[in-house]
């Protein structure tokens, strides 16, 4: 099953309105993840195919000045990008009424096959995602966690003469007459690419990026003149950032944010990330940024298509959309990034560190306010403190947050396809049934 996203943009005309609304649902999203109640305010539980949804205003910010405010809707699904909107229209049309009621253009009286047309119409294409479990629906990713504690009850149940074999017991619970269960013993969707279709896709890929990556090694130069200045102005603006009002609005902001985020964590195994960064204007940094991206997508289709991003194992789902200025505003395009992980903030920037600092650099060097870099790839996240700095300071929270399977981690989803194909298995030897074992 093919996993994708949508990202809705739309220009909002009634903030306060808007707020009130997300508040509510955000409350109901809140109590059912305790209650496993149905949620009716935006059914978001109603939508089968859905992984993950946010709901989170973009908006005017000491780090993000002169940005008309915006609503995002952004959602990972199974499915055609098609089908999933006119399942969500149909099923959540009145929720979509009430928060897309505040922005320009909705048409809140129309059919639903104009508010499919809206919200169609609004959606922006990432140039780069990830995907920590790709290939697995959200029906398969429920039932093999059902597979996972039906096995436990069996091995908790074995006897002595039973416990000397525990593959062979579980294998007859599962295929026995009148078990529920017997799905498990069919091999599973396929969740990765070819070789050939690898290559097929690197091919294509690079042979369409060959005129830009053309022009940013002739902007190479440029780019490394670039730092050195962008270096200095880091300095000044840190020796001046106590006297700076902007940068100590922003203080506040990262610390207001740090409180909301700290409350939210810790209410089930994931976390939610949605960072909006200004991209510097000059040419050249957006054609590198843009190359970069999709060189990072490509890699992520390719290499990082077993679980983990470069080393981390903890990533449902990221993306990285560039949203562009309108006509009637200043020519600033910004940099979002959404993603779904596990643990904790600082663990999750930590793995990021430690593993992609590099690659994080060569993104992130290309948006304004973002530390030093050298040779591209070099200084910026490196620096821990003043990375992590930079994120809290751009970084929103989501007013809405929404996981189909909140206690599940990437690593439990992939050890549980791993059991049922071990499972299936037609002889293991001793060691892999060892190895099987050694899932749980």
């Amino acid at each position: 099953m093919e996993q994708e996203t949508l990202t809705v943009v739309a220009r909002i005309q009634e903030v306060d309105r808007l707020r009130c609304a997300l508040r509510r649902i955000e409350d109901e999203v809140r109590e059912a993840r305790r209650s496993h109640d149905p949620l009716h305010e935006f059914p978001f539980d109603a939508l089968e195919k859905l992984h993950f949804a946010r709901l989170v205003i973009v908006e005017d910010t000491a780090s993000a000045p002169t940005l008309e405010p915006r609503l995002v809707l952004a959602t990972d699904f199974d499915g055609t990008r098609e089908d999933h909107l006119a399942e969500l229209v149909a099923r959540a049309e009145k929720a979509l009424d009430q928060v897309f009621g505040c922005c320009r253009g909705y048409p809140s009286s129309g059919s639903r096959a104009d508010k499919v047309e809206f919200l169609r119409n609004h959606s922006v294409e990432p140039i780069c995602t990830y995907r920590g479990h790709p290939g697995r629906s959200v029906g398969q990713i429920r039932l093999e966690e059902q597979l996972r504690k039906e096995l436990e009850d069996v091995l908790d149940r074995l006897d002595a003469r039973a416990a000397r074999d525990p593959w062979s017991e579980c294998r007859r619970q599962v295929e026995g007459p009148g078990s529920a269960f017997r799905w498990a013993l069919s091999p599973a969707p396929p969740t990765r690419l070819t070789r050939a279709e690898k290559w097929w896709l690197r091919a294509r890929t690079l042979w369409g990026l060959r005129g830009d990556l053309f022009r940013v090694l002739r902007d190479l130069p440029i780019l490394l003149a670039a730092e050195r200045t962008d270096g200095d102005a880091f300095v000044r603006r840190e020796r001046d950032r106590g006297r700076d009002g902007s940068a100590m609005q922003r203080r506040k902001d990262a610390a207001a944010l740090r409180r909301a985020l700290e409350e939210r964590e810790g209410r089930c195994v994931q976390n939610e990330l949605t960072s909006v960064t200004e991209i510097r204007p000059e040419t050249f940094r957006r054609r590198a940024l843009e190359v970069m991206l999709r060189i990072a997508n490509l890699r992520a289709r390719t290499r990082f298509d077993r679980g983990d991003l470069a080393g981390i194992p903890s990533i449902h789902f990221a993306r990285w959309v560039i949203l562009e200025h309108a006509a009637d505003e200043p020519k600033r395009d910004r940099l979002l990034f959404l993603t779904n992980y596990d643990g904790s903030w600082e663990s999750y920037l930590g793995d990021f560190i430690d593993q992609a600092a590099d690659r994080l650099t060569a993104i992130w060097g290309h948006t304004r306010h973002f530390p030093p870099t050298r040779r591209i790839f070099l200084g910026g996240a490196h620096h821990e403190a003043l990375f992590k700095r930079f994120v809290r300071e751009h970084q929103l929270a989501a007013q809405v947050w929404y996981a189909a399977y909140p206690d599940l981690s990437v690593q439990n989803v992939n050890r549980n396809s791993e059991l049922r194909l071990g499972l299936g298995a037609g002889a293991p030897t001793p060691e892999e049934r060892l190895r099987w074992l050694d899932l749980f």
